[in-house]
């Protein structure tokens, strides 16, 4: 019963990122991206403020530095899963690659982006300590399919510096009106929910509460379409370290 509940939880995160995008006629926009990008500075804990199409809570992003550029870790609670009462926190790790020049235009690989695309993650604009923008984006054919987020270090940013950033996206053809609050009220800490999902490209893992005590399990799905690329549950952890230390 336990892994059911894991898979179907999993299963609904990863329908939620993917309805989180916009589909439009088109090629990628080339937005701008922030000038001399420095990695180590960007590295950390980034709180999703606003998000496209957003339908969860508690949106936190890591990302932890490594040789090619980052894994990044993507931590919620599902709106879907916690109207049905289903205590729990949602995580889904990848990786994110910068190029020798440091652009500030990345590849991206998560669990949910196409393995026969390739995804660009960009940062539009972040002064490191305060906010950033990205632009996440996968051109599939005729349509792109992408969406925008509005990072904070902290889980709240000045309405008017929220303001200003979704004027100049109008500027740059990217509709703000879509855009979604981020609820940071409430959120469960690590080993406060009764199932902590983990999912990476070919498993879900997951922790079960059980008066008090915590019972570790994992599942493979690479047989259902996971890449088969290594669990890499040591980012996974340490992403979770930083995030405990940080709220």
């Amino acid at each position: 019963m336990t892994q059911m509940w894991a898979a179907l939880v999993a299963v609904a995160g990863l329908w939620t990122l993917v309805t989180a995008h916009k589909i439009e006629l088109g090629r990628c926009k080339s937005l701008p991206e922030v000038r001399n990008f420095d990695p180590d500075k960007f590295a950390g804990v980034w709180y999703v403020v606003e998000s496209m199409l957003a339908s969860s809570s508690c949106m936190v992003l890591v990302f932890n530095r490594t040789e090619n550029g980052f894994t990044v870790q993507d931590s919620r609670e599902l709106l879907i899963a916690k109207t049905i009462g289903l205590d729990h926190v949602w995580r889904s790790t990848g990786t994110v690659a910068v190029s020798s020049n440091h652009s500030a235009k990345m590849t991206m690989d998560m669990p949910w982006t196409p393995r026969f695309l390739t995804t660009y993650l960009t940062v539009v604009d972040t002064d490191y300590t305060q906010f950033a923008v990205l632009y996440e984006c996968t051109t599939m054919l005729l349509v792109r399919r992408y969406t925008v987020r509005i990072l904070g270090r902290q889980p709240t940013l000045d309405d008017a510096l929220i303001d200003q950033w979704k004027a100049k996206l109008k500027e740059m053809e990217i509709n703000p009106s879509s855009f979604n609050k981020i609820n940071h009220n409430n959120c469960n800490r690590k080993g406060q929910a009764d199932f902590d999902i983990n999912v990476s490209d070919s498993t879900i893992g997951f922790s079960e509460s059980n008066n008090g005590t915590f019972g570790d399990s994992e599942l493979d799905y690479s047989a259902f379409g996971g890449s088969g690329a290594e669990n890499i549950t040591s980012d996974v952890t340490e992403a979770n370290n930083e995030l405990d230390n940080e709220i």
